[in-house]
């Protein structure tokens, strides 16, 4: 039985204020998906590792990351500040956004976009 409705298992990740309409989509989404996404997943962080290693170990090219303030995505101390120390990588962080800043706060991350191709590399 799923537990999607229950709101504890979000608690502290997702913002209360979007927390019905997230649990509203997943419960749409066919368990058996449910499970096929959240399984690829896994096999894909087997497969090429954590999403603060492949930053950390990039090449010299400039990497934009742009993240939500409030995203929760389980990067720890250590992972920020190996991502952060990188000479090739740029953190921008937006304000009152969570892993989704594209929907949460459109205009700052198109602001964010606009100013990336208006510097020289």
């Amino acid at each position: 039985e799923s537990n999607i409705g229950d709101r504890a298992v979000f608690s502290g990740l997702i913002r209360p204020e979007r927390l019905d309409l997230i649990t509203d989509d997943m419960k749409r989404t066919p368990p058996e998906q449910n499970r096929a996404v959240i399984n690829g997943y896994f096999d894909h962080l087997e497969q090429y590792g954590t999403l603060a290693s492949r930053l950390a170990d990039a090449t010299t090219t400039e990497i934009h990351y742009v993240r939500g303030d409030a995203e929760s995505i389980g990067f720890d101390r250590e992972d920020v500040a190996r991502i952060v120390a990188q000479e090739n990588i740029v953190t921008h962080t937006i304000e009152n956004s969570d892993h989704f800043t594209m929907l949460d706060n459109p205009a700052a991350v198109a602001a964010v976009i606009g100013r990336c191709f208006r510097q020289p590399s």
